[in-house]
């Protein structure tokens, strides 16, 4: 397996996860109310790890089938983040959700 998600479950677990699957190259955790602080996703140590907050069932269908329309699905946009953080290009580098500041695309919903 080389990409997982889930959705907003516990930290202790998504941890756990990353440290067990050391060929995952992208783990996604997507919720569409934010459930962490900032600081608390943030002792997530792992480069791999990408958090994702949804505007709704939308977000999460789009996503998935954005890439059949020809656009960018959420897969896609985390791939791209977690690249440039391995690039050193995401600050701080122990950030695990995406910013406007970090030139991803959006990806498609309806």
């Amino acid at each position: 397996m080389v990409n997982f998600d889930l959705f907003g479950v516990d930290l202790v677990l998504e941890d756990s996860i990353l440290a067990v699957c050391k060929g995952l190259k992208v783990f996604i955790v997507y919720t569409e109310e934010p459930k962490y602080t900032m600081e608390c996703l943030e002792r997530i140590n792992d480069i791999r790890f990408v958090y994702i907050i949804l505007q709704g069932a939308g977000d999460f269908l789009g996503g998935w089938l954005a890439q059949t329309r020809g656009g960018i699905d959420f897969w896609a946009c985390a791939d791209v983040f977690v690249k440039k953080k391995r690039r050193g290009e995401i600050q701080p580098a122990s950030g695990c959700w995406i910013e406007p500041r970090d030139e991803i695309p959006e990806f498609d919903s309806f």
